[in-house]
This record gives C-alpha cells, sequence and structure tokens, in this order.
C-alpha cells in the first residue's frame, strides 16, 4: 500500500496495519498542532484501498 506524506503511528499500536483512508486534517486550526499544518485535508481515492491481484 502506498501512503501519501509522513505516517503518525501511534508507539502502543507499532504492530497494527494501517489503512490510510484521508489526507491531512479536517479541522487544521488548533494552536498546538503542527503535524498536518503543511497538508491539505484530502479524501483519499477508493481505489487506493484495495489492492488487485
Amino acid at each position: 500500500m502506498h501512503f501519501t506524506g509522513t505516517v503518525y503511528r501511534n508507539p502502543y499500536w507499532e504492530t497494527f496495519p494501517l489503512l490510510q483512508i484521508t489526507r491531512g486534517c479536517t479541522h487544521n486550526k488548533c494552536k498546538f498542532c503542527t503535524m498536518y499544518s503543511d497538508v491539505t485535508f484530502k479524501m483519499q481515492p477508493i481505489e487506493e484501498h484495495y489492492c488487485c491481484a
């Protein structure tokens, strides 16, 4: 699976599989958070969620 941008993982869930369904943050206006300040929010196309054999 291809991930767009930096992937932030919770250290307690590092072995769980990831599925990127969005990119960025829907709110993106928090004064204390800069994780996605340079990324515009976007939904990933459904075609990228499934792998074809």
